[in-house]
């Protein structure tokens, strides 16, 4: 079953899948609300006494994550829109088709294309890599090496793709969601065809989509 729940307006929209309990909240804890109103002050009332009280904040932060490097040669002139990582392999998709492939994250190589669709979502899991994009294109791989290309059932932009309870989903435009147990034989399931899906995630036994209408 299939729930959804307007967020603000007629605009965002989220959904529920795989669950029969209605997600928390009630359409009057909206932010634009006079009841979400009053949560988003109180929110702010409680960050201003945690970070200015006593004379103001302080940030004091050292370690590996405020050193950063840029990876240059560029390993691809296209836009990256995604990465992963598993198997000892960091993977990267991106625009006209580009994945890319690392075991430590500097060193990268291009894998041969197969498609020239941009990929708008790369995840791993399961054991596999499954990346998902535009024209309805779905690519896997058990290794990051080597791709194959799947048959998806759309051919609706594929805006995410992620795992749970033994499925993959990918969701997209058109309110598109296909779903597969192996990322390699797809079910197309659609909710609603006026919604474009941008993200799914799955967890408490429940995939949650959001989208734009």
């Amino acid at each position: 079953m299939v729930k959804k729940k307007r967020v603000t307006g007629n605009r965002s929209m989220l959904f529920e899948g795989g669950s029969s309990s209605s997600p928390p909240g009630t359409a009057d804890e909206a932010p634009g609300s006079l009841r979400g109103r009053k949560k988003t002050r109180f929110l702010f009332f409680l960050l201003f006494i945690v970070f200015f009280w006593g004379g103001g904040p302080s940030f004091n932060f050292a370690g590996a994550l405020d050193n950063w490097t840029l990876t240059f040669p560029h390993p691809t002139e296209n836009d990256l829109n995604s990465v992963s990582y598993g198997n000892g392999i960091y993977a990267a998709a991106g625009d006209a088709g580009t994945i890319l492939y690392s075991a430590n994250g500097r060193d990268w190589t291009v894998v041969p294309r197969l498609t020239k669709s941009h990929l708008k979502k790369v995840i791993f899991a399961s054991n596999r890599f499954v990346a998902g994009g535009d024209d309805g294109v779905i690519l896997t791989s058990h290794n990051g090496i080597s791709w194959l290309a799947r048959r998806s059932g759309v051919d609706s932009i594929l805006r995410s793709v992620t795992y749970g309870g033994g499925q993959f989903i990918a969701v997209g435009d058109g309110g598109v969601i296909i779903t597969s147990p192996d990322a390699k034989n797809w079910t197309r399931r659609i909710v609603h065809d006026s919604i474009d899906f941008y993200d799914a995630v799955y967890g408490d036994s429940s995939f949650l989509a959001v989208g734009y209408r």
